[in-house]
């Protein structure tokens, strides 16, 4: 998954705000460029729409094996669960509180 499709999926939904936070010396600009075009060819400009595209990324459990019972869990729709993951996964040594990914 493209960095940006992951930071628009925290919130940060304009490039001009990405760029900022990343930073804007040339290079930087430069390398974050062709990531920067990946939300608008694949039609991402939301944080809604990044969540469901990471969301259907993501596997979920699934029944099988000795211990099924014990690891299945509910199926989440695809954005809550793009959400746990960012939140408790990507940089997990930084807390979430809320699902505010400011922080991160």
């Amino acid at each position: 998954v493209p960095i940006a499709i992951v930071i628009k999926a925290m919130g940060v939904e304009s490039d001009l705000e990405i760029v900022q936070l990343v930073g804007s010396d040339p290079e930087i600009v430069d390398a974050l460029a062709i990531s920067l075009e990946e939300p608008n060819k694949l039609g991402l400009y939301t944080q809604l729409q990044c969540l469901r595209y990471i969301g259907g990324k993501i596997r979920s459990r699934v029944s099988g094996g000795p211990f099924a019972a014990k690891s299945w869990k509910k199926p989440q729709a695809p954005e809550d669960e793009a959400r746990d993951v960012l939140a408790n996964v990507v940089l997990s040594h930084v807390p979430v509180i809320n699902f505010n990914f400011r922080p991160k």
